[in-house]
């Protein structure tokens, strides 16, 4: 080890072994206390690496150093506290619902990554390579295996990945490229759903179908990119494995709830009985009433995110956590209002 490499290293002190397999431990700022994870490998691409550092893509634990000991890359990254998806489906199987909803997460994470230029291939996805943190978040690790899409080039020259989970193309056939990615994602879902990454994909239920075109042998039979595997997930997700009609506040048939959801929902009938004390158009003050509660059950709807209601308006879903809160505020406003909007410049040009 150089000095430059053992001095950058000082700074770091190893609190606890993450994997010893590995060769991943805890390590702690010496100065700022800072917990971050220091991982040792010998199967990389600079190239890739530098660019991961360089763009800071979101939900993918930040690289604070990279060094090299010999043939040997030490890599400083954040450290994100959580279970691997690993460890959470070692002992059970995820519903359907759940699936989809960490999958299009997922998808949201390899969207920037495929989207980059040159394009950032992953070829590794697993679930010990994906951290679910404390507040449900996805976060995908462990670039070893990834590599940059180069235009023009047959097949890849380093053939890396996970028995089960690699794609065809992975073993020489053809170069990787975002349809790799979407073939290990298909072998995740069975994962997910099954406890095994050999089982049909007639066992996963109502996301078969999705399944099945993932994980098609020839790469131009799969999706194409992650948004039209997102979107097909959503689709399934609104039709088939979302919440019943049941309306907010009764789905989860606690008592408590289903009485303030009661209180909420007659408050709301009765504004229509509501008398007219300012003698106002009955026209103008019945619609006007109407609308004021079709405002309130927008706004109850999106709240509670009723049947995905708050990922398919007016904002993609998973934006980055530091703009999630801005996110639900403004969109809050503008359901609320926008029926009382409406119905403000109707009546003004009636009057008119």
């Amino acid at each position: 080890m150089d000095h430059e490499t053992e001095f950058a290293l000082s700074f770091y002190k190893k609190i606890d072994t993450l994997s010893e397999a590995h060769d991943v431990d805890m390590v702690k700022h010496v100065e700022t206390g800072e917990i971050f994870v220091m991982k040792r490998t010998g199967n990389y691409d600079m190239a890739t690496y530098r660019l991961l550092q360089e763009r800071n893509f979101p939900w993918i634990p930040r690289i604070r150093e990279l060094t090299t000991d010999g043939d040997c890359l030490i890599i400083i990254e954040d450290y994100v506290a959580g279970r691997t998806l690993a460890e959470i489906i070692e002992n059970h199987r995820l519903e359907e619902k759940d699936t989809a909803d960490m999958v299009m997460q997922l998808c949201n994470i390899l969207k920037p990554l495929h989207g980059n230029d040159p394009k950032i291939i992953h070829r590794d996805i697993k679930p010990s390579n994906i951290i679910i943190d404390n507040e449900g978040s996805v976060h995908l690790i462990d670039f070893d295996a990834s590599r940059s899409y180069e235009p023009g080039k047959d097949r890849d020259t380093v053939l890396m990945g996970t028995l089960d989970y690699a794609a065809p193309e992975q073993y020489g056939f053809s170069q990787s490229d975002e349809r790799t990615d979407i073939y290990s994602v298909g072998i995740l879902m069975k994962t997910m759903l099954t406890g095994r990454a050999d089982s049909a994909a007639d066992d996963c239920g109502k996301l078969a179908g999705i399944v099945e075109k993932c994980t098609r042998m020839d790469p131009n039979k799969r999706y194409s990119d992650v948004d039209e595997l997102a979107q097909a997930l959503k689709s399934v997700t609104l039709k088939k494995l979302g919440d019943s009609w049941t309306p907010p506040g009764f789905r989860t048939k606690k008592p408590l709830h289903m009485i303030l959801a009661s209180a909420w929902y007659f408050t709301l009938a009765a504004l229509f009985f509501v008398p007219n004390v300012d003698n106002m158009n009955p026209y103008e003050y019945y619609t006007g009433i109407a609308t004021l509660v079709l405002s309130l059950l927008l706004f109850t709807f999106y709240i509670a995110d009723y049947r995905g209601f708050r990922e398919v308006f007016p904002y993609k879903s998973k934006a980055d956590s530091r703009w999630q809160m801005l996110r639900y505020i403004l969109a809050s406003v503008i359901i609320f209002l926008a029926p009382i909007s409406a119905w403000s410049i109707i009546v003004a040009l009636i009057a008119g």
